[in-house]
This record gives structure tokens, C-alpha cells and sequence, in this order.
């Protein structure tokens, strides 16, 4: 039986006390042009950031961040924090944000910044199927994934698609049990393969459902392509179960929604909930625009 889905808790922040944000914000840097470029501040001038913004709220940002976190350890291990103003500030907004929640999530590769910015026209696909559609956790491909993914709307969708979709580690459980049964479920808490480009040997082994840590990790994609760039040997039997924990996944509809708005920023325990947005009639024209940045 798939759990029942559950709304995504919201921390709501105060008109007041998002000017004060803004404004010392905007006071300190530059102004970024909203969506069409990203910027990526040191950890240092973060910090001295992230300093005056707790001094020019008295503390009431922090607050509400550490309200966040705790929220956030509850079921479905995600939380909107709303009523950000991040006009010409989006990058330094959600790199202070963050920074209260977790350190950076170091990428390997130089040229993936801290901050990354998201548009329906560059989403990745695999057999015609857009992979952030598809429910999953980020950074599969590191040999460590990272704990916090921090996702700010600067600009929503202007049909209203795009809804963000978030399922709890124990709705996802529920759906493999419903699916594969309780052998499959114990399959899958054991080591498979993943194309990994920080692995010196291109691949790292780890179970999708780490039993003992409560944790979960899922992006078919891949472990077919540590299969595809013949790294490993996948057994039919394999595959065939994690097409049909995908397909599971994806017909269940054991997941919370929310549809994100400008200053909105979704917080996620990427080891114990996954996620993905509902489709995009016309992708290539949307002028939805996300802010991404990771925390070990």
C-alpha cells in the first residue's frame, strides 16, 4: 500500500523582515540581471553576507532558517521557505539562504558553479524522456551525493506547468514493496553500479535504499549508463526490475506538489525524498527560471 501523499510544509518570512534581506543584500553587491546570468560569490563574502543580513534582522532570519531546518526532518523531507523578494538579487539571496543550512556542495567539475541556473530549453534527456520529469536525487554520479538541494523560483512557469513534485523515502519504499515485493525491496538495498565521473574507476557502488542510514538514492539514468558506457555488465533481471520501479514510481502519484513562485525556495533532504517537476508543454519557449545550489 503507497502512503498517503502529505502537503510540503511552508516557512512564511515577513514582509519586513524580507525587505531588510533585500535591501542589505542589494546594498553590498552588484545588481544580477533576474534569470539570465548567475553569479557565483566566494565562500568568504558569503559569510560577511550572510553576517549582515542576521544583524540587519535582528536575528529573525536565522530564525526562520533554523525552523527550516528543523521542519525539514520531518516527513516528506522538504520545505518551501516563501516570501523572499529576490528581484535583481537571486544568486546572493539563495547563497545566503543556504548557507545557513549546510556547506557548499563542491562540484568537481570547474566548470558547474555552486550556484546553477535551470530552464526547461536545457533539461537533459534519455530516449526522449526529460530526466528532471522523472522522480529522482541529485548527484548520482558523485561517489558521495550531496545532503541538502536548495531550489530558488526566480521566475515561474507563465502556463503554470512546471509543478514541483517531492515523495518521501517512505512512500518510495511503499512503492517498491507494492511493485517488487519484499525480496525486490532487499535487491534493491544492495550495491549497484553508477556512472560516476569523480570514481577513478568511472563507477561507484551503493545501494538505491540504504537501509541501515535511511537513505535513498535513484536516477535509473545512471546506472544504465555505467551498462551503456560499458563499465559493467547489467543482468536482464536487474534491468528489468529498475524499469519497473521507475514505471512504479511514475504511475503512483505518491507524491506532494507545490507550484513554486518568485522568491519561493524549495529546500530537499536529497537522501530521504526525491523529486522532479511535472512536464512543460512548450520547453523551449518557457520562461521558467530555477536557481540550484547544493550543501554537503
Amino acid at each position: 500500500m503507497v502512503a498517503k501523499t502529505e502537503p510540503i510544509p511552508v516557512v512564511l518570512l515577513d514582509s519586513g523582515t524580507a525587505a531588510v534581506v533585500a535591501s542589505t543584500i542589494r546594498s553590498a553587491i552588484p545588481p544580477a540581471l533576474d534569470g539570465s546570468e548567475c553569479v557565483n560569490r566566494s565562500q568568504e563574502e558569503v559569510q560577511v553576507l550572510s553576517r549582515a543580513v542576521a544583524s540587519a534582522t535582528s536575528g529573525r532570519f536565522p530564525e526562520a532558517l533554523d525552523r527550516l531546518a528543523l521542519t525539514l526532518i520531518g516527513s516528506p523531507h522538504s520545505v518551501v521557505l516563501r516570501g523572499l523578494d529576490v528581484s535583481g538579487c537571486g544568486p546572493a539571496t539563495l547563497a545566503v539562504t543556504a548557507a545557513r543550512l549546510g556547506a557548499p556542495f563542491v562540484e568537481p567539475d570547474p566548470a558547474h558553479g555552486a550556484i546553477s541556473l535551470l530552464r526547461p530549453r536545457t533539461d537533459r534527456s534519455m530516449a526522449g524522456q526529460v530526466l528532471n520529469e522523472l522522480l529522482h536525487t541529485d548527484s548520482t554520479d558523485r561517489v558521495v551525493p550531496n545532503r541538502l538541494s536548495c531550489l530558488l523560483c526566480v521566475v515561474p512557469d507563465v502556463g503554470g506547468q512546471g509543478v514541483s513534485r517531492v515523495m518521501s523515502i517512505t512512500a518510495a519504499r511503499a512503492v517498491a514493496l507494492g511493485s517488487l515485493g519484499v525480496s525486490g525491496v532487499e535487491r534493491l538495498g544492495r550495491p549497484h553500479p553508477w556512472r560516476s565521473g569523480s570514481s577513478p574507476t568511472g563507477v561507484t557502488w551503493a545501494p538505491v535504499f540504504n537501509h541501515r542510514r535511511g537513505s535513498i538514492r535513484w536516477m535509473r539514468n545512471t546506472i544504465v549508463q555505467a551498462s551503456d558506457d560499458r563499465l559493467v555488465k547489467l543482468s536482464a533481471g536487474l534491468e528489468h526490475e529498475l524499469k519497473v520501479f521507475e514505471r512504479a514510481l511514475e504511475a503512483s502519484g505518491a507524491w506532494s506538489e507545490v507550484l513554486l513562485g518568485p522568491g519561493d525556495v524549495l529546500v530537499l533532504d536529497n537522501r530521504r525524498c526525491l523529486h522532479s517537476r511535472s512536464p512543460i508543454s512548450r520547453a523551449v519557449s518557457s520562461d521558467r527560471v530555477l536557481l540550484r545550489t547544493k550543501r554537503r
